[in-house]
């Protein structure tokens, strides 16, 4: 996961993980006045405002600029619960307890599996957002939790609902809920597909392509009298 840092908070922040174990435990910001939270780091969390299931991670790359800020890559090792939340001098502070994943490996599971894979590939076709890069991609994860997790953060959901996928332990219950979230995204993908192609079909066609047209039935009538 790409991070761009701008507050010297966070800037700092990195640079002591970078010159410790490199690991970080991310937090998920809750909405507030139902607002949701500004993409990125977000420094002046209060631990109320925390969801209570984050990712344990790594920097894996970092790139720092002229401006001060700097852009980290950040591979997500496990899901944790967040324990023990204090504000510590600088920031925030918590011990992460791993979450352990729950999986039957069964005919449901795998029907799931394929049912949220054939999904997503429709999301990845049609939705601006994504890019069909991500094809091959979903085409090498096997594992059910790994699939699930990978769509869930490439698909535009809304803040509850990456929560409540990135807290389910049950592995068949978060693809079941995340075929659901799939229905949804897609009949809103289509609406907005089949708006755009009205609204082309419905848009006056510029002088100069017909004329261009005018002109080219005008020399195909003459064409064919000329050959009579």
């Amino acid at each position: 996961m790409p991070l761009a840092l701008t507050d010297p908070k966070a800037v700092q922040l990195i640079d002591e993980i970078i010159q410790g174990e490199k690991r970080l435990l991310l937090g998920v910001v809750k909405s507030m006045g139902g607002m949701e939270p500004p993409e990125g780091a977000v420094m002046n969390t209060l631990p109320h405002q925390l969801y209570d299931v984050g990712t344990l991670g790594t920097i894996v790359r970092m790139l720092k600029l002229g401006d001060g800020s700097v852009r980290v890559m950040v591979q997500g090792l496990e899901r944790a619960r967040l324990k023990d939340i204090a504000q510590g001098e600088k920031w925030l502070m918590a011990e992460p307890e791993p979450l352990q994943e729950n999986l039957l490996e069964d005919s449901r599971t795998e029907a799931l599996k394929r049912t949220v894979i054939a999904q997503f590939s429709r999301v990845i076709d049609i939705a601006p957002y994504l890019g069909a890069e991500l094809h091959e991609v979903l085409a090498g994860i096997s594992e059910a939790g790994k699939l699930a997790d990978f769509i869930a953060a490439n698909l535009d959901l809304a803040l509850p609902a990456k929560a409540e996928l990135l807290a389910t332990d049950d592995v068949t219950h978060r693809l079941e809920r995340l075929a659901d979230f799939l229905v949804q995204e897609l009949q809103v993908l289509e609406v907005g597909r089949r708006s755009r192609k009205s609204e082309d079909t419905a848009r006056p066609e510029p002088a100069r392509v017909r004329a261009a047209r005018a002109a080219a039935g005008h020399s195909s009538g003459a064409g064919r009298r000329g050959g009579r």
